[in-house]
Formats: C-alpha cells, structure tokens, sequence
C-alpha cells in the first residue's frame, strides 16, 4: 500500500488544484512542495529565486523532498523542476504512488499566459520556453512516475480517476 499521492508535471498541469480536489474527497491531507520551501525559507518562490537564483532553488527543493517519505496519509503537489535531480526522483517514488499529470505546451501556456509568478516564465518568448522546459522534462516525469494521466479534464474529474487508478493499484499489492 501506498502511504501518499505524490503529483508531478510541469507547472500549470494541475498539481495544486487537482491535489486540493482530491483531499476534499479523500482521506488524505494535502501538501505543497513550494508551500514547504516557502514556509522553510520565509519568502516566496518569486521572490527567494530573484534573490538567490535556481541553484539556491534546487537545493531547497531537494532538502524538502528528502522529508517528503516521513509523511503518511498525504497528497503531495510538487514543483516543476523537482525531477531534475535524481536522488529527487528517487526520493519520490519512495514517497509515495506517483502520478505525472501529463499537459502539452498548448494547455501550459494557455494556463499561464498572464501568470507572472513563475520565475522560469519570466521571457519573452513564452511558448518557446515551456517547449524547452517540456522537452528536457518529459522523459523525468515520466520514467518517476507509476501512472501517467492527461489534463484534459477538469481537476474534478482527474481527481476521480486518480482515486480509482489508485484503489485499484492498493488492492493489487
């Protein structure tokens, strides 16, 4: 049995939104990666990352994922990047049952376009820059992953067939 949910994907696939739905409906208690660091950093993501840069970023991140298998009884939103790092990735498997919310740069962007709290989108060029992102990802979410699902439903629904999926994944251990 798994102890947590734990989401990932890239940012504005969901994760938040999603995780919250499926605590309104579950048993489980819901948690943010970058509410973590923000709380353990005492600043913002925006503004921790101006003022120390992604390197500092990814540090924290890593410290807070390395807490992330004490926790039972969760679902766990997590930040983008978070699977960049592989003893990360391998951190979170052990967290938990692991979902990549799958979205294409399309549904990103369309998601983001007025967002202006995202570090990573602060360019010009938006759609170019969550192509890279996406590309470099990809492969990370979903070789961390146990199941991947598409955001093409609302965060309602998604949660409903993530519950499933997961039930049905407990029952067959």
């Amino acid at each position: 049995m798994y102890h947590n949910i734990v989401l990932i994907g890239m940012m504005g696939s969901g994760k938040s939104s999603i995780g919250r739905c499926l605590s309104e409906h579950h048993p489980l208690i819901f948690t943010d990666t970058d509410t973590l660091i923000a709380q353990k950093t005492g600043s913002s993501i925006p503004d921790f990352f101006s003022q120390n840069g992604e390197v500092a970023f990814r540090k924290i991140e890593s410290e807070i994922c390395e807490t992330l298998p004490n926790y039972k009884g969760y679902i766990i939103a997590t930040g983008g990047g978070i699977v960049l790092s592989k003893p990360n990735r391998q951190t979170l498997k052990k967290s938990g049952w692991v979902v990549y919310l799958h979205a294409s740069t399309a549904q990103i962007l369309a998601r983001l376009a007025h967002d202006q709290s995202r570090p990573l989108l602060n360019t010009p060029d938006k759609e170019a820059r969550i192509q890279d992102l996406l590309t470099q990802r990809e492969s990370l979410y979903r070789r961390t992953a146990h199941v991947v699902v598409d955001i093409t439903a609302s965060p309602t629904e998604i949660a409903k067939m993530i519950w499933h999926k997961y039930q049905a994944t407990c029952q067959e251990l």
